[in-house]
């Protein structure tokens, strides 16, 4: 199965990591330019199921790191 991301993903992408100050939203880890931990964009709500019923934007998403690294 392939992901679908909107075409803006990657502006989305950067805008939810600037307004999360780089930082993991759920263990508190820092991410970004010169940190050893990888930040990702995820859904808070599940992106088949956006608010609306339209695409994803910065309030659906928060930065974390992988759940290999918590």
């Amino acid at each position: 199965m392939t992901r679908k991301y909107p075409s803006n993903w990657s502006s989305i992408r950067k805008e939810v990591y600037k307004r999360d100050d780089y930082k993991c939203q759920n263990c508190g880890k820092e991410g970004g330019q010169g940190a050893n931990v990888e930040l990702h964009a995820h859904h808070i709500v599940p992106s088949a199921k956006p608010a609306g019923g339209g695409g994803v934007d910065t309030t659906e998403a928060e930065s974390s790191v992988p759940r290999s690294d918590t």
